[in-house]
């Protein structure tokens, strides 16, 4: 099931991180292909979103 997790940020790894911006409600990384990875701790577990998946 892990595998299947990490999959969908493929696109994103080994990208060059343009800036991380601190949020109320988490952190977001834009990376220079323009694509974006939200993060922030719900109920004591990381969340993540990627745009574009």
């Amino acid at each position: 099931m892990r595998l299947i997790e990490m999959a969908k940020y493929d696109g994103i790894v080994g990208q060059e991180v343009l800036s991380v911006e601190d949020e109320e409600n988490g952190i977001t990384i834009v990376f220079r292909d323009n694509r974006f990875l939200f993060v922030k701790v719900i109920d004591g577990k990381i969340q993540t979103e990627s745009v574009p998946e």
